[in-house]
């Protein structure tokens, strides 16, 4: 086997294992998802389609080649008329190579789709299950949340009976302002009917005073 379909062969091994191992139930989506952002695989992170792109693009290099090499047996043994002693051995030989490259480069490309595809599906599934944690925690919150709003009618007929009384005693402060505002205007009137009364007394003493002079000047006169 050539160096280049040894280098095919180990690509196909390794994918193998990689595929075993992804399938493997001893590590989670999460586990894998957690492995696939440690900074090791973070630092070629950025060269992870580039990796793959020319990977791709070799195995797929290789799969043509090992068409064409098919094409070509097939075509020699179909038309091969030599009578050279093991010559038909020899077609048969190059065709069955070209056969087992076609395989070895055609799984090589399979696997590396599916390696791919499952990273992705894992990457996903771990997205989703951290978004699903999330979710659950949320909507246990919100239950929690719920389930104190369900609990707190007596907390709110509390408050309600709190407003109510509130409302009452502001209104009793109301009525009670406006009493005093009627007392004020009251208060105002008597001290007004006060003043008046007064000013009549003193107005009724000027003339009893001046009444008293007066009869006193009759009775002086009486007595001269």
């Amino acid at each position: 086997m050539s160096i280049q379909w040894t280098l095919t062969a180990g690509f196909l091994y390794c994918e193998v294992i990689i595929v075993i191992i992804l399938t493997l139930p001893i590590l989670s989506a999460r586990t894998w998802y957690w492995i696939f952002k440690m900074r090791v695989f973070y630092l070629f992170d950025s060269w992870r389609n580039f990796t793959f792109g020319s990977l791709f693009v070799y195995l797929s290099i290789m799969c043509v080649d090992s068409v064409l090499s098919m094409f070509r047996a097939m075509d020699e043994k179909g038309s091969s008329v030599s009578t050279v002693p093991g010559s038909e051995a020899m077609i048969n030989s190059k065709l069955f190579r070209a056969q087992r490259n076609l395989y070895i480069s055609g799984f090589a490309i399979l696997l590396a789709l599916v390696i791919r595809h499952y990273i992705l599906l894992l990457s996903t599934q771990a997205q989703l299950q951290k978004n699903l944690s999330t979710l659950q925690k949320q909507a246990q919150n919100a239950a929690r949340f719920q389930a104190q709003q369900q609990q707190a009618p007596d907390n709110t007929e509390e408050v309600d009976r709190l407003k109510d009384i509130i409302r009452q005693r502001e209104k009793e402060l109301e009525e009670l302002n406006i009493k005093l505002d009627q007392k004020n205007l009251e208060l105002q009137a008597m001290k007004r009917q006060a003043e008046g009364v007064s000013r009549e007394f003193e107005r009724v003493a000027d003339q009893a005073q001046s009444m008293q002079r007066a009869l006193d000047s009759v009775s002086n006169k009486k007595d001269d």
